[in-house]
C-alpha cells in the first residue's frame, strides 16, 4: 500500500468527491531519479509532472517571517521542467522580493521534505499554480513523501487548495 503524507491524505479525504490516482516510483522496473525520468516512464509529457516550491518574503529573517505565514510564506505549483519567475510572485504577493525559503522552514511549517511537497495541506499558506498546467486532464503532483505523486485534475487541485491560477514562469 502506497503511503501519502498525513497532511496531503486529510486535503484529499476532506474532498471525497475528487478523484485522484497515487503514483508510487518504486513500482517501476527501472529507478526513477527525476522528474524527466518519472515521465517518460510514463509516456508523458514532462510538463505534466508539477513541483512545487516554498517562497519566503527575501526583507524579513526566518523568525520574523514564521511569526505570520500567511503573509510571509507562499506555494508555488508549476511544470517540472519550467522557471518560476521569481518577481512575478513577488509582484501578485506585494512583496519586494520573493525568495526560496530554507530547508529548515519548509519542515517548520509544512512538515514536506525538499523534494516532494505538496501543494495539497499547506495550511493557511497561499498557493499560486501556473496556468499552463491546465493544459492536461490530470497533472502529477508531489505527496509529501519521496518517490510518490498524485495524479489528480488541475482544475481540482485549484479548487481543494484554493490556488490562485496565474502566469508565473519564465518566458524567453
Amino acid at each position: 500500500m502506497t503511503i501519502i503524507h498525513p497532511r496531503a491524505a486529510a486535503a484529499l479525504e476532506a474532498n471525497s468527491s475528487i478523484p485522484f490516482w497515487l503514483w508510487d516510483h518504486a513500482s517501476f522496473a527501472m529507478p526513477i531519479c527525476s522528474p524527466r525520468e518519472f515521465a517518460d516512464a510514463l509516456k508523458f509529457d514532462p510538463s505534466r509532472i508539477a513541483k512545487t516550491v516554498l517562497l519566503a518574503r527575501h526583507s524579513l529573517r526566518q523568525h520574523q517571517r514564521l511569526m505570520s505565514p500567511a503573509e510571509n510564506y507562499a506555494a508555488v505549483c508549476i511544470p517540472a521542467p519550467a522557471r518560476m519567475n521569481f518577481a512575478r510572485v513577488g509582484d501578485l504577493l506585494g512583496w519586494k522580493r520573493a525568495e526560496l525559503a530554507t530547508v529548515d522552514e519548509l519542515k517548520i511549517l509544512l512538515g514536506y521534505p525538499s523534494g516532494a511537497v505538496s501543494p495539497l495541506g499547506i495550511g493557511d499558506v497561499p498557493l499560486f499554480a501556473d496556468t499552463s498546467l491546465l493544459a492536461f486532464q490530470t497533472i502529477l503532483v508531489g505527496s509529501g513523501i519521496p518517490g510518490v505523486e498524485i495524479e489528480i485534475e488541475p482544475q481540482a487541485l485549484a479548487a481543494i487548495s484554493n490556488a490562485r491560477l496565474a502566469d508565473i514562469l519564465m518566458t524567453r
